[in-house]
């Protein structure tokens, strides 16, 4: 496929933490600065580590939407050579 969403970090569900995203929050705060949460940054970088680790010689695009929509293509924004990724219908 052109890409794929990675649903392998949610856990039981929106705002319950997992073993991987309470082992991120100190990453999380090293990388930005300030203390990592549980529901976004934190389960965004276990879910991250888990794909690289998966896919270590894969290019990976790591898109922090902060939502749990669908997202909706915004091609006008990108560069003409990324558009051609969100063309058609996004695997949600």
């Amino acid at each position: 496929p052109r890409f794929s969403l990675f649903h392998g970090a949610i856990g039981r569900g929106y705002g319950e933490p997992t073993a991987d995203a309470i082992s991120a929050i100190p990453e999380v705060e090293r990388m930005i600065g300030v203390p990592g949460e549980v529901t976004y940054s934190a389960k965004g970088l276990a879910g991250l580590r888990a794909i690289a680790s998966a896919h270590p010689r894969d290019d990976i695009l790591y898109w922090q939407t902060l939502s749990s929509r669908c997202p909706e293509p915004a091609t006008g924004a990108l560069p003409p050579s990324f558009a051609p990724c969100l063309e058609g219908p996004v695997p949600c």
